[in-house]
């Protein structure tokens, strides 16, 4: 009974409610919506890369953490960009590593740049029931739990996603559909029976506006929208304060994980610019834990297409 109990727990976290957590918006998603919508890819004119680290929950043993590299470049002056996106997620015993390439192209409209994207790669998830081994939840007897015998199990799967996305030198728009070919995941094999799910469609909207006080000072109200059928819709609402282009504080609100979440940046050259972000949560998930954090770290590599004011929407 108790390891069928556990079993049934890690089916639901494993199923599409496991799935929509792992895929929660970082705390700085304006500085990574690459990870979104392909079609931000070549958003700079020059090489972007961003290097991030995000750990949920802390002092909650297990809590979900995301690490997440990823650079896009146009290619030279066509209208064509590519990227490169590579995330792995854990959250106790399960991990996700995603690798995708992405391609947008970019069709120049009055100020703005229209940009349509695709994005295909693979997805690996992996269960390690080592874990459940090492605190004594599973019953050894039970093929259910490592039926291989290996401590762990890995599936890969084909995975693509679409986007468009408008931006001008103050405001951009954009949406995006990522997992649409639904991949399945084959979870434990119980009496005959295989258990799986599918990881379900994401779907984004995302808009920002900079607003220009004087040559020094602006502000960017920002909204970030994620629709999964499995889970209530999130919305992510924030206000960000800017002192020239080089620093900026502010802060978001997260409707889905119920917290506010703390932002500062700085350019501390020309070429690298770090963010840090602090959540504190509201509601049930704040008694067990002590917030979450998330270290970001970009590098700009300029050509002669470079201009300080392409990074304005970030």
């Amino acid at each position: 009974m108790k390891t069928r109990f556990i079993i049934l727990i890690i089916i639901a976290a494993f199923g599409t409610k496991g799935f929509a957590q792992l895929g929660t918006p970082l705390s700085q998603f304006s500085g990574n919506q690459v990870l979104y919508n392909p079609a931000y890819a070549g958003a700079y004119e020059m090489l972007a890369m961003n290097l991030s680290l995000r750990q949920q929950w802390t002092q909650f043993p297990g809590g979900p953490r995301i690490i997440n590299f990823n650079a896009h470049s146009p290619i030279g002056r066509s209208r064509q960009a590519v990227g490169l996106v590579y995330t792995r997620q854990e959250w106790g015993p399960l991990v996700g590593n995603f690798v995708y390439g992405n391609y947008a192209h970019r069709i120049y409209i009055g100020q703005g740049v229209l940009k349509f994207g695709l994005q295909a790669g693979i997805l690996n998830r992996g269960t390690n029931w080592n874990l459940f081994h090492e605190y004594g939840v599973d019953d050894p007897t039970d093929y259910a739990f490592d039926p291989d015998g290996t401590g762990r199990s890995v599936a890969t799967n084909f995975d693509a996603g679409v986007g468009v996305f408008y931006m001008t030198a103050n405001y951009y728009v954009g949406a995006s559909a990522k997992h649409i070919t639904r991949p399945r995941f084959d979870h434990v094999r119980i009496n005959d029976t295989n258990w799986y799910s599918h990881m379900p469609t994401d779907w984004y909207f995302m808009a920002g506006y900079r607003h220009h006080f004087n040559d020094v000072w602006s502000i960017r109200p920002e909204v970030f929208v994620r629709y999964v059928p499995t889970v209530p819709v999130s919305v992510n609402a924030g206000l960000h304060m800017y002192f020239t282009n080089n620093y900026s504080f502010g802060a978001n609100f997260m409707t889905g994980q119920k917290s506010v979440s703390f932002v500062v940046k700085a350019m501390v050259t020309d070429n690298f610019r770090v963010g840090f972000s602090y959540d504190v949560y509201f509601g049930p998930v704040q008694s067990f834990q002590r917030g979450s954090y998330e270290i970001m770290v970009n590098y700009y590599l300029r050509d002669i297409l470079w201009d300080r004011r392409t990074r304005r929407n970030e």
